[in-house]
């Protein structure tokens, strides 16, 4: 169950230290976090009861932690999932599930109701449909809000619903987060399957000109009122934003992404894919997380994999 409180904002967000004064510095750390990344980094890798080719891949997230401190922590989530047995990481997948389950059943009733419904005690964020910086589509000339749950972004709940709404049925729920990458992404879990290029369409066709004619001035509007903010904005590529700001951090994230891609081709390229069209893998702490998760995910694929395997050839 501890596991599962990395998806209420209010349990992992104790202090973002990218965050100050009304923007954010992704880049930048308190100092006094560094004596904790040493010390937490020596722990994981003393303390780490096998040494293995993952062993490589926890150094590899520690090294990020001098970007952002909670790839500690993801470091550390990730070399206890690496050495449970499947039966747990099992028991795990399933905790997690029904509470992005749950989660989804919030996000639905903020959207109909068009705010939030004062949870803010396990995280929900301050939500009211007519609230500047807070996420909206707008539909025939009608706003609402995108669904939250208990999360700080609809596409940080968008990707956690991507792994692990597994069932078709549970998939469709994903809509209501309104994230266009994370529904695309669902294309490829745990391989193409036709059905599911209906998740994005059904967001583009909401999101187009013709259904969605405000969006385009609500955007201009927004750049015109938060031009300085927005200058100090991450790139939407993880990959353009450290060639940026900490060029020589590419080394460890891409040997990350060559050892998932060692165990499962498709988490690989989700995560690949994620980070072309966002930052959230590397600029919030429930997005960097989901590095520490990666066992899950590769758990998850092999057993999705073998049984559409075992279905095929029952048919």
């Amino acid at each position: 169950m501890a596991l599962s409180l990395v998806s209420f904002n209010k349990f992992i967000l104790i202090q973002n230290s990218a965050y100050s004064g009304g923007v954010f510095e992704f880049y930048s750390q308190p100092i006094y976090l560094y004596p904790f990344i040493i010390f937490a980094s020596l722990i994981c890798i003393l303390g780490s009861r096998r040494i293995s080719e993952a062993k490589w891949v926890l150094a590899a997230l520690l090294i990020l932690g001098w970007y952002n401190w909670y790839f500690v922590i993801a470091a550390v989530i990730f070399n206890f999932l690496d050495t449970i047995d499947t039966a747990s990481k099992n028991y795990y997948v399933q905790t997690l599930t029904l509470m992005i389950i749950l989660q989804f059943g919030l996000a639905i009733l903020q959207v109909l109701i068009g705010q939030g419904i004062g949870l803010k005690w396990i995280g929900e964020a301050d939500l009211q449909v007519a609230k500047a910086g807070v996420s909206k589509f707008n539909l025939l000339g009608r706003e609402f809000l995108r669904g939250y749950g208990t999360f700080a972004h609809p596409n940080i709940l968008g990707v956690y619903g991507l792994w692990f709404l597994r069932d078709f049925r549970l998939k469709v729920l994903n809509i209501f987060s309104f994230s266009l990458a994370a529904n695309m992404a669902q294309i490829f879990i745990p391989k193409f399957r036709v059905i599911f290029l209906l998740f994005p369409t059904i967001l583009l066709v909401l999101k187009s000109p013709f259904a969605n004619s405000a969006s385009y001035t609500q955007r201009i509007a927004e750049v015109a009122n938060n031009i300085v903010q927005i200058e100090l904005m991450p790139t939407h590529n993880i990959f353009l934003e450290l060639m940026r700001t900490q060029y020589i951090l590419l080394i460890p994230l891409g040997y990350i992404l060559y050892w998932i891609s060692s165990k499962s081709k498709n988490t690989a390229f989700i995560l690949l894919f994620l980070g072309c069209v966002d930052h959230l893998l590397i600029s919030h702490p429930q997005g960097i997380i989901i590095w520490g998760l990666v066992p899950l995910f590769i758990s998850c694929q092999s057993s999705s994999s073998d049984h559409l395997e075992s279905l095929e050839s029952t048919s």
